[in-house]
């Protein structure tokens, strides 16, 4: 009976996100890519302040030029979540 809960509640779950399993682990992924990128970002910033700073007085190497840390933009977005009461309605009756 626990597991045949705890499998119902997980599928409630997805329903509530509007995914499906596969997609629920493969948004996994999407935010551990997230994650990661953000904080590569906020290193090279870091670094990227330090650096201009230690070479404003050394005028050779402040003329060098430096690539800019790109930030990963906002967070995806599920398309496919309409909320609750229309995802269930989606699955009880596909179209």
């Amino acid at each position: 009976a626990t597991t045949l809960s705890m499998f119902v509640s997980f599928h409630l779950y997805l329903i509530y996100c509007g995914m499906t399993t596969n997609e629920f682990f493969k948004w996994g992924n999407v935010k551990r890519w997230y994650k990661e990128e953000l904080k590569r970002f906020e290193l090279e910033s870091v670094a990227q302040a330090d650096l201009t700073k230690s070479n404003e007085s050394d005028s050779a190497a402040a003329t060098k030029r430096v690539k800019k840390p790109m930030h990963p933009g906002l967070f995806p977005k599920n398309i496919y979540n309409g909320g609750f009461v229309n995802n269930m309605t989606e699955v009880l009756f596909p179209r």
